[in-house]
Formats: structure tokens, C-alpha cells, sequence
């Protein structure tokens, strides 16, 4: 097989793959977070209950996770269903300014887990008061899936999301690097994804990084390129 159809075959796995895993970049993305309330208030809480087929009973879209502890009810939820004994989901994507590893933290009361592109970032679950949690993660630059699970039994209740990275120190996740779908549809790829090569690319000795177009918004992109170090396939 000639390396000209070698390098177009892994292009067109890598591209199928992609398509399944690689995190999107919506182009109707509105800021903030979906975030999703759930009153358990007859059900104490030990553990993240199972959301799965609930109807949130309140709904918001919130710039930033940030609540700080507090024995009150957190901002514009009510006082009488959300002070303990609730959950909550937090969903949408975050925007990576620049390739590099990223510390991603949690400071919660109760339990928190945060996960990035469906893998799970950081596990600060169980029944606890407030304290944190954080963990190391390599995240190309662009956007990525973003979910954020919380509970609270009882006594006071807080929720913070931080993070550092290449160039900066621990803040709060920006309400600018953080986008929910307003639709509630599946997101879609952007019309140009970058993909780092993994082992298998390594083993047939193909240079990289991979960088193709394939979407533009939600609709197939007219053509599909692919350029191998900037240079194009057929070069």
C-alpha cells in the first residue's frame, strides 16, 4: 500500500473516531451553564442519587459555579425546597484558551464530580463538609463537554469550580470560557477539530498533529480536507 493511501486511511479513522469522541464546539452556544436542581427534601442523601428520567424542579443558566458555603439557599433558588437535601447538574462546554495541562478543582459541601469530554476529572464525591479537591488534566485548546454533578444532605451547603493553567493561577472558572446549547440538542463538531495522534499513528510512523475540516456548525462541511503538519495530504 502506497504511503499516499496509508496516510488516507488513517485519516478517515481518525476522522470517524473524532466524530464520536472529539469535544464540540457548538456554534449556537449562549453563555453559562445548564444548570439543573432537583428537590430531595423527604430523602435524606448519602450518595449522588440517580437523576436519570427527573424532571428538574427549578432550571437556570448560571455564568459560573460559584457558591460559596452558606446555610442559606444558594442565588435564585427558593429557600424552602433548595437549603438541604437537593441535587444538582451543571452542563454545557468549556473553552481551553491554549494547549496544556490544567488543574481543575472542587470545593464542595456535600459531594461533587466533574467530568471533561465524558471522562472523569475530578471525584470529590461522598457526604462531607466543605473541602477540596483537585486534579491534573492535558486539554488541547477549544471547546470541551463539561458536566458537574452535585448533592447536598444537610447543614450548610457550598459549590466552587476553580482551575490553573498554562499562564495563570487558580481562579474561578470564567463565566468566558463556559457556553451551554440552548436548543438541548446534541452538539456537533466544529468545522475544524485538531487531533493529536495516538499510539497507533506513532506505530505506522505518520507525522502529525492531524488537522481536518468536517463540520461547519450542525451541518457536513461541502468538503472534507486533510492537512498532515500543515501540509496537504495529496502535497
Amino acid at each position: 500500500m502506497s504511503r499516499s493511501l496509508l496516510y488516507r486511511l488513517f485519516a478517515f479513522l481518525s476522522l470517524a473516531g473524532a466524530l464520536l469522541s472529539t469535544p464540540p464546539c457548538h456554534a449556537t452556544a449562549a453563555p453559562g451553564l445548564l444548570a439543573e436542581y432537583f428537590d430531595f427534601i423527604d430523602t435524606p442523601l448519602t450518595d449522588f442519587p440517580d437523576l436519570s428520567g427527573l424532571v428538574p424542579d427549578a432550571v437556570l443558566v448560571e455564568p459560573r459555579v460559584w457558591h460559596p458555603s452558606t446555610s442559606g439557599a444558594w442565588d435564585g433558588l427558593e429557600a424552602a425546597r433548595f437549603t438541604d437535601r437537593f441535587a444538582a447538574r451543571y452542563s454545557g462546554f468549556l473553552d481551553v484558551p491554549a494547549d496544556g495541562t490544567y488543574t481543575f478543582a472542587l470545593s464542595s459541601d456535600d459531594g461533587s464530580r466533574l467530568w471533561i469530554d465524558g471522562v472523569l476529572a475530578v471525584d470529590h464525591g461522598g457526604a462531607h463538609s466543605f473541602s477540596r479537591r483537585a486534579a491534573q488534566v492535558w486539554l488541547a485548546a477549544g471547546a470541551h463537554d463539561i458536566l458537574l454533578l452535585y448533592f447536598e444532605n444537610g447543614g450548610a451547603a457550598g459549590l466552587e469550580l476553580s482551575w490553573s493553567g498554562p499562564g495563570f493561577g487558580e481562579e474561578a472558572v470564567p463565566a468566558s470560557s463556559l457556553s451551554h446549547d440552548p436548543s438541548g440538542g446534541p452538539a456537533r463538531p466544529s468545522a475544524k477539530m485538531l487531533m493529536r495522534t495516538g499510539a497507533g499513528f506513532a506505530r505506522a510512523g505518520l507525522p502529525s498533529p492531524l488537522e481536518c475540516a468536517a463540520w461547519d456548525g450542525d451541518a457536513p462541511a461541502a468538503a472534507v480536507s486533510y492537512l498532515i503538519d500543515g501540509a496537504p495530504l495529496d502535497a
